[in-house]
């Protein structure tokens, strides 16, 4: 029966990450998870502007909180589970060169920046 709901939640899963939406964009040659892809696009779509802690752990929800509502694994702390994410999408966009930094603003939230952008001054 366990075996069951483990294929039924893995089903589930596959089916959540092929109905993500087709606008979600990402850096070429990153390999971003789904959630990963998901915070970087949130990130991306404010245009430079704070997105709070609470905003990215609810765009991951989808892609992460049935393994948490099954009991297969204790529910994280947000902060904790979005600070993972960020360090898991920094360090690809930094192995492939990536032009964005993506930047902390202490218990706020983070941005995200272009780095070949020059601003006009």
């Amino acid at each position: 029966m366990c075996d069951r709901c483990e294929e039924l939640q893995e089903e589930v899963r596959q089916l959540r990450e092929l109905m993500a939406p087709s606008d979600v964009v990402t850096p070429d040659g990153c390999n971003l998870s789904p959630a990963e892809a998901a915070v970087f696009s949130a990130l991306l779509s404010a245009g430079g502007k704070l997105r709070s802690n609470n905003y990215l752990f609810q765009v991951t929800r989808d892609f992460t909180w049935s393994e948490y509502r099954s009991g297969a694994r204790a529910a994280p702390d947000p902060d904790s589970l979005v600070k993972v994410y960020i360090s898991k999408i920094r360090r690809k966009l930094r192995e492939t060169g990536a032009p964005y930094e993506i930047r902390l603003h202490w218990a706020r939230g983070y941005s995200l920046h272009r780095t070949d952008v020059v601003a006009n001054v």
